[in-house]
């Protein structure tokens, strides 16, 4: 039989030692022990109502959130506060990265200069290239140099090469 007992740090026992323990007398009239056993059942019941009462995310009832307009329940607010956490979290990793990456403008100015590090261009391939990039919504003036450089050297080659 004692190998199905609780062990001493069982909260239950704890109240119920607790209870035993403490030096509130009995009533007038009534016997300690009668006034003990009302009081261990009274504890044990006031545990098992919360334990009823929990949400069905274990937290206690009280942190219902309820609707101002209707009363109808909507959500535990320690859970919905721990969702908020980690989303807030996840979008600071978001910005962190985001931050740490090239803008896109920037980046685009790296591909240019790769191209541009290539072989010389035709004439064609200079204006298509040109054309191609002029309707990009935000052109630094570094690249339209870059690309007003090609149109300019592809030019020159042209025409020294007999070209119109």
């Amino acid at each position: 039989m004692s190998d199905n007992l609780p062990t001493f740090d069982d909260p239950q026992v704890q109240a119920v030692y607790a209870l035993l323990c403490d030096e509130e007398p009995a009533p007038h009239g009534e016997h300690w022990e009668g006034f003990a056993a009302r009081r261990i059942v009274a504890a044990l019941e006031a545990r098992a109502t919360r334990a009823a009462q929990a949400l069905p995310c274990g937290h206690p009832a009280e942190l219902l959130l309820k609707s101002a307009e209707t009363g109808e329940p909507l959500y535990c607010e320690l859970c919905d506060d721990k969702s908020g956490r980690r989303d807030a979290e996840a979008r600071e990793s978001e910005l962190s990265a985001a931050a740490l990456a090239p803008p896109p403008a920037a980046a685009a100015e790296a591909r240019d200069a790769a191209e541009l590090a290539g072989a010389p261009l035709s004439l064609p391939q200079a204006v298509a290239r040109v054309l191609a990039k002029w309707d990009r919504p935000a052109v630094h003036d570094t690249a339209m140099r870059h690309l007003m450089d090609d149109l300019r050297a592809a030019l020159a080659a042209h025409q020294k090469g007999g070209g119109e």
